[in-house]
């Protein structure tokens, strides 16, 4: 976490300090930053996976990363159509796409994976679960070595939780 963080503030500062300059304007500095955020938010979703897990950890983690993840994503997304817009046009003609505009399409994208957590914690929140060692066999099934070690998973409890998983990482594929 700490290297994306000093990477991720020397790329804010670049931008910030070079603002004025054709390239930096015309790339949208507001969303370079936000992206750039996000992507150090998405890289803090693994530091809460350490130590013990509780309830709060497990779908905390679920949270940051997926709106970390969302936000960084629609901003591709959302700077992809302005340039594809810019390039489609047949007529010689200005287009705006202003950063409110571009704002309020993230906001949307944003709003859909809120609604899809809100949904997940309330119906089968992942909670940490036990789980024991493993035996491991031989080729011929007999048993080599037992681990007596358990550990702590975030799991859901039924299918559910997958389901919601499942929605929130393939309708951005769409």
């Amino acid at each position: 976490f700490g290297i994306v963080f000093s990477i991720g503030t020397i790329f804010i500062t670049l931008i910030v300090v070079h603002r004025k300059t054709m390239i930096i304007k015309m790339s949208q500095p507001k969303f370079s930053c936000i992206f750039i955020l996000a992507l150090v938010l998405n890289s803090l979703s693994v530091v809460l996976r350490l130590g013990e897990h509780t309830d709060a950890s497990c779908m905390g983690t679920q949270w940051l990363f997926h709106l970390s993840f969302n936000l960084a994503f629609s901003t591709l997304i959302v700077k992809v159509y302005r340039v594809y817009r810019l390039m489609s046009n047949t007529v010689i003609a200005r287009i705006r796409i202003g950063w409110r505009a571009m704002a309020k399409w993230t906001s949307w994208m944003m709003v859909f994976d809120v609604v899809i957590l809100i949904l997940w914690t309330a119906i089968d929140p992942s909670e940490p679960t036990k789980k024991f060692g493993e035996k491991t066999f031989d080729l011929q099934g007999a048993v080599t070595s037992t681990f007596d070690i358990s550990d702590t998973v975030c799991e859901t409890g039924s299918a559910a939780g997958f389901f919601f998983e499942s929605l929130l990482l393939l309708y951005k594929a769409v």
